[in-house]
């Protein structure tokens, strides 16, 4: 919306109008009523409000150039910094998100698979920090990790953590 900054000829003040209320005769149609807040809100005109005789100043496509108090100005640019703070606090969470996921997806590849890179034998995604409870579990376990695949395994994993004595 285009905005005019006007002189009221009879009157000798100068106001804000949008374009829209001014006639091509140099004429302008003026609320007796709270003229500033229809301006403000962009009110359609009513031709049933009087018509007075304008000579114009200035033209501007935006209302916060012109219409706006000092008070105003100031509200504004306090709530630009809320906004570039909400903005800023929100690349931060995003930022944090990110690099949660990045340490998921390490972590679960460092679970998923050996020292030596290949894919884990099933025996070692079982939860072990609880021991087993019974003699059955001792057993079965006892069979998987005398498999060469399990057994290889383990020897890799001590290598890496640099054991000495490796059977």
């Amino acid at each position: 919306m285009i905005y005019l900054v006007v002189k009221f000829t009879e009157i000798g003040r100068n106001e804000v109008v949008p374009e829209c209320w001014t006639l091509n005769d140099g004429k302008c149609y003026w609320p007796t009523k709270d003229p500033q807040e229809k301006v403000r809100r962009g009110e359609l005109l009513k031709t049933t409000w009087p018509q007075h005789s304008i000579q114009k100043i200035s033209a501007h496509t935006e209302k916060a150039n012109v219409a706006l108090t000092q008070k105003e100005k100031l509200f504004m640019d306090y709530l630009k910094g809320i906004e570039r703070y909400v903005r800023t606090k929100a690349q931060y969470v995003v930022d944090v998100k990110l690099e949660q996921r990045d340490q998921r997806k390490i972590l679960q590849r460092f679970k998923d698979a050996g020292p030596s890179g290949k894919k884990r034998h099933p025996v070692f995604n079982k939860d072990l920090t609880m021991p087993p409870r019974k003699m059955e579990d001792y057993k079965v376990f006892e069979q998987q990790l005398d498999m060469p695949e399990i057994r290889n395994n383990l020897i890799s994993c001590r290598v890496s953590l640099n054991a000495i004595d490796v059977l």
